[in-house]
């Protein structure tokens, strides 16, 4: 039950997330590579001020910024799958710091970073499929 709830949740993020998107101007049926990169962008700055509390939290956090320089990297370079995959392990380590035993994350800053790199997957999700019913869908092509 505790496993539905988490993905009912996950799918209402990336639903906001998508809206957000559009709301932004990011895509019109279609994001491009600089507005991505902007949403990367977004999600640095809210892993700035994030506290990790372990061994190697400056370590950690070093990581998860690779991850992202590596997504921006990927962009560039038109490998969207590749810049996409960074972003899922971002969410991935970032689910397992909040997830551990004892929580190497507070759960606000766990809510936050998931939410905001939600938000750029569905824009790299768009650069992917520029005619996925989801780009379209909230993001409707002006009059």
């Amino acid at each position: 039950m505790k496993i539905l709830a988490i993905q009912a949740k996950n799918l209402v993020t990336v639903l906001v997330g998508l809206f957000l998107i559009c709301a932004s101007g990011v895509a019109n049926a279609a994001a491009t590579v600089g507005e991505c990169n902007k949403q990367i962008d977004a999600v640095q700055t809210v892993l700035g001020p994030v506290t990790i509390t372990s061994k190697n939290a400056d370590q950690t956090k070093a990581g998860l910024a690779k991850k992202l320089t590596g997504a921006k990297n990927k962009l560039d370079k038109g490998k969207f799958f590749d810049a996409r995959q960074k972003l899922v392990d971002f969410y991935s380590k970032v689910d397992e710091l909040h997830s551990a035993r004892k929580p190497k994350i507070d759960l606000q800053d766990h809510d936050a970073l998931i939410d905001a790199v939600n938000i750029a997957i569905a824009c790299v999700d768009c650069l992917i499929n520029p005619g996925n019913p989801s780009c379209t869908q909230f993001c409707p092509s002006p009059p």
